[in-house]
């Protein structure tokens, strides 16, 4: 339930015209350190992730899941790992991510719960 309330939230955001976006990860940024430092470096935030997805899509004219897909492409450059949960203003939702599974969760046009860990 946890999950949902946040994911019901962002459709609330999305049906009024947002491109809302959750992002999922955690302790990525040690991964592939040559350095041996034990704290995470920060790769992109949240913020930078969005607005790139946002861009993509408004200079590019790329649709969500293409926008969101190269967005995290370009976090898995840097030697990141993670996901990303989408929703644009139309209520489409766009899941990528680069790691074996990851939780999400969303709500269906039809009112239908979708739950998923892995691809």
């Amino acid at each position: 339930i946890g999950s949902l309330v946040g994911m019901l939230m962002l459709r609330r955001f999305a049906e009024a015209g947002h491109t809302a976006l959750a992002l999922a990860g955690g302790a990525t940024g040690m991964i592939g350190d040559p350095s041996g430092r034990s704290e995470e470096r920060n790769l992109q935030d949240e913020a930078t992730l969005a607005h790139n997805v946002s861009a993509l899509m408004e200079y590019r004219g790329m649709n969500l899941q293409a926008a969101a897909q190269a967005a995290l492409e370009q976090v898995a450059k840097l030697g990141g790992t993670g996901g990303l949960i989408a929703i644009d203003k139309n209520g489409n939702v766009a899941l990528p991510f680069n790691t074996s599974g990851m939780y999400r969760g969303y709500v269906d046009p039809n009112g239908k719960f979708v739950v998923e860990i892995y691809k």
